[in-house]
């Protein structure tokens, strides 16, 4: 660059420069420019070393930048620090309405989690020889912690993520997060299991919506549902667990709910080869019922002797007689069940709303897939009811 000799002065916050015996205006930025320019090839040494550091932080810049990124990746990418402050990303995450359900949660089981034993296979339930002399758990301390563990949990249940996954999210090993949904999951199923309650008569009778008036004294709707699991190697296992009506292999479970809407009970799992019938026996469900109740079901619940025994009646659709059409009052009654039988149908979809009771289930998981319903159901109890006011 060469220098043209020329001259700027200011009078009255004008800036003027002569140039070839010619005044010129110059405008702000010019005259910023101006004086920019005759400092640095003037002899001003401090402007022009606080010009070379901008230089030079220009040219770090994507340095630093690059090393906030990997700071940054080392962190946890979710932890309910991060999302307890949005009511969608909460139930995005875990399912439930807002951040005060999972504070309660938390403390419903914390008490119990101080003493729990993280599951690290076969081995795992004998008592360590730190407990015993009463001393200061060996090994590095605690990674993640207990809330963030709650939410690793229930974000398994809610999205069904891969343990890889997850153990990429919280910054951990996969083998930590297998530890922590192994050691959580039956935790969380015992704690919370009295949020699924077989509630008495007149506890049903002040939610009895307008449905279920034709039919008062409904204890309970029956249904069963299916969770589809990984085939098994073995030929005897594989033929218990397979389900002809889903032609495939699959895990079972006997749901019972209210008429107001809440989940009452929920069977141990069952292979799918199981009939209702069947599983409603195994589990001993109708002795929950007092005589005079009724109970709601659907065609394929063959129960209706075992639970005259018991004294119970038995609501069911109407079935065909020997190939003969159903009359105008057999079909206003078939639709009036069916429109009160749609409920435990919404529970249930509630249930699949947790993608862990909706995908396929390894085999080396089958142990953990009863606590997980049961977990799910509790957590959908704590939802507001599908059932309407009328």
């Amino acid at each position: 660059m060469v220098h043209c000799g020329h001259q700027c002065n200011r009078k009255e916050g004008v800036a003027w420069r002569k140039h070839n015996n010619k005044k010129q205006r110059l405008t702000a930025v010019e005259c910023k420019e101006e004086v920019l320019y005759e400092s640095f090839f003037h002899g001003d040494s401090t402007l022009r070393e606080t010009q070379n550091i901008q230089l030079s932080e220009k040219i770090t810049e994507p340095e630093s930048a690059l090393k906030c990124t990997q700071q940054i990746m080392k962190g946890p990418k979710v932890s309910i620090e991060s999302i307890k402050h949005s009511d969608e990303l909460i139930q995005l995450h875990t399912g439930l309405p807002s951040y005060q359900y999972f504070k309660w949660i938390y403390k419903e089981v914390d008490k119990a989690s101080e003493n729990m034993k993280y599951w690290h296979g076969n081995g795992s339930e004998k008592a360590k020889k730190y407990i015993e002399t009463n001393q200061k758990k060996p090994g590095p301390s605690r990674v993640v912690s207990k809330e963030n563990e709650l939410l690793i949990t229930l974000m398994k249940l809610r999205l069904n993520m891969m343990e890889e996954y997850l153990a990429y999210l919280f910054n951990v090993k996969q083998p930590t997060v297998s530890s922590i949904l192994s050691t959580w999951i039956p935790l969380l199923s015992h704690e919370l299991s009295g949020l699924i309650y077989w509630p008495e008569v007149e506890e049903i009778k002040l939610c009895y919506p307008d449905y279920f008036k034709r039919w008062p004294g409904i204890r309970a709707l029956l249904d069963c549902f299916e969770i589809p699991t990984q085939k098994p190697s073995h030929v005897e296992a594989n033929t218990q667990v397979f389900s002809s009506y889903k032609n495939r292999a699959t895990t079972k479970f006997c749901l019972a709910c209210t008429p107001g809407g809440s989940i009452s009970f929920i069977s141990p799992p069952a292979g799918g080869n199981m009939s209702d019938k069947e599983i409603v026996i195994a589990c001993n469900l109708p002795q929950k019922f007092s005589p005079g109740d009724k109970c709601m079901v659907d065609k394929g619940f063959l129960i209706k002797g075992e639970l005259l025994e018991y004294g119970v009646e038995l609501i069911h659709p109407p079935f065909v007689h020997k190939g003969q059409p159903f009359t105008e009052e057999k079909n206003k009654l078939s639709k009036q069940i069916a429109h009160a039988r749609i409920h435990i149908e919404r529970v249930i979809g509630r249930l699949r709303d947790y993608k862990y009771l909706s995908s396929e289930i390894p085999v080396s998981q089958l142990d953990l897939i009863g606590p997980a319903a049961k977990v799910c159901c509790a957590l959908t109890n704590l939802k507001s009811s599908v059932v309407g006011k009328s």
